[in-house]
């Protein structure tokens, strides 16, 4: 009788002799992740909270799921958010090639505008890296705009009070990725009112 062992074992080594070919002509999947880095503007400093009263500020950088969200909510925990930059200089690290939107959440309060409303502010930042865009305020183009929230203000539309919103890039409704490696700096962010 005549054992099959040698043909199975013969099979064996071509098939993980092709698999180690192919893994040497194709390479290996892509590691590491995408870096994404925020830094606020001259003048301007990251809140690290909701600011109190009617005093203005950054209350957060947040990386989030493309298409998951509502941009007039309150962002804060939301189930697919990516990472959340809550300092100047702070950064995070998110899985590359995942379609992602960047909202910056500010408080705009009375001391820095005539009458409490979206129109008398703005939010504008730069990015550079693995994409680039020159500053630009929310709103300007296309590629971002600002959401008030539904939810959070006092004496909108009176020259004391604040609102809430979210300033909010996702490249004309299509999310941004970046690829295995790549990273973006979120420069020169900034908020202002008008008086």
């Amino acid at each position: 009788m005549i054992s099959k062992l040698p043909w199975v074992a013969a099979a064996t080594i071509i098939v993980v002799v092709v698999g180690l070919g192919a893994w040497a002509l194709l390479g290996q999947a892509p590691a590491g992740a995408a870096t994404i880095t925020a830094a606020a503007g001259q003048g301007v400093v990251f809140a690290g909270d909701i600011p109190a009263g009617n005093a203005s500020g950054i209350e957060n950088v947040y990386i989030i799921e493309h298409g998951t969200y509502t941009d007039t909510d309150n962002l804060s925990g939301h189930a697919n958010i990516l990472g959340v930059i809550e300092a100047d200089l702070g950064s995070v690290d998110i899985a590359y090639e995942t379609l992602f939107d960047i909202v910056v959440a500010v408080k705009a309060g009375s001391e820095n505008m005539a009458y409490v409303r979206i129109d008398n502010m703005n939010v504008g930042l730069a990015i550079t890296g693995s994409f680039a865009y020159s500053d630009e305020n929310a709103g300007d183009s296309a590629l971002s705009h600002m959401a008030a929230f539904s939810h959070d203000n006092s004496g909108y539309d009176t020259t004391s009070g604040w609102l809430r919103i979210n300033a909010v890039w996702d490249n004309n409704g299509n999310g941004y990725t970046l690829p295995a490696n790549g990273s973006i700096d979120i420069e020169n962010i900034r908020l202002w009112g008008w008086k």
